[in-house]
C-alpha cells in the first residue's frame, strides 16, 4: 500500500531540525489545548488523538535523526 510505503527526505542538517522544532510547536499547541478548560469535550478528545500521532511522528524523526548523528552529538 502506497501510504504505508517508507520514503527518504534528502535535507540538511539544520533544516532537520527546523522540521524537528515546527513538530514540537505541533505537539506544544495540541497540549495547551487539551489543557485549556475553554476546550470543548469534542474538540479535546481530537486534540488527544491528534497529539498522539504527532507526538509519535515527532520521535520517530528524533530518533532517525540521532541515529544519523555521530556519537559525540546524539542526544542523550
Amino acid at each position: 500500500m502506497l501510504n504505508q510505503e517508507m520514503r527518504t527526505v534528502t535535507m540538511s542538517r539544520s533544516d532537520m531540525f527546523r522540521v524537528r522544532q515546527a513538530l514540537t510547536c505541533v505537539v506544544l499547541d495540541f497540549r495547551r489545548e487539551i489543557a485549556d478548560p475553554e476546550t470543548t469535550e469534542d474538540r479535546r478528545q481530537i486534540a488527544k488523538s491528534s497529539l498522539a500521532m504527532w507526538e509519535r511522528i515527532r520521535s520517530e524523526f528524533t530518533a532517525q535523526l540521532d541515529a544519523q548523528d555521530p556519537e559525540e552529538f546524539r542526544r542523550k
